[in-house]
């Protein structure tokens, strides 16, 4: 037996991956999520890259376009809603893919931490 060079985290007991593994909406479970969505849409691995709203510091946000499918990141990093300018984008047919919020909608305004993807 090997002795552990770190601590046991206290809350060892409510933070693991058994409590993980029950809740839809965890981390772990978000995580999984966004490997899926990676596998499935080739165009986040092959398609352009393009960064949107490049002046806003709260914001980080880009296309990715392949054979006329663009999907739209948005990721807000701060702690207070942050609008992204998304002029040039039209999102007549946006569609949410993935949302860290339950109520996730189309749009290029975000909550605090909010991260989007959306199908264009």
């Amino acid at each position: 037996a090997v002795k552990p060079w770190l601590k046991v985290n206290p809350n060892y007991t409510s933070v693991n991956v058994a409590a993980q593994e029950k809740d839809p909406n965890s981390v772990l479970n978000y995580f999984r999520k966004m490997v899926q969505l990676r596998k499935k849409e080739r165009t986040l691995i092959y398609g352009d890259f393009k960064l949107v709203d490049a002046e806003n510091s709260s914001i980080f946000a880009y296309t990715r376009s392949l054979e006329g499918r663009t999907i739209l990141v948005l990721l807000n990093f701060k702690a207070v809603e942050a609008k992204v300018n998304t002029e040039g984008l039209d999102f007549s047919k946006a569609k949410v893919l993935l949302g860290n919020y339950p109520d996730a909608k189309a749009s290029n305004q975000l909550k605090p931490y909010e991260a989007l993807v959306l199908s264009l």
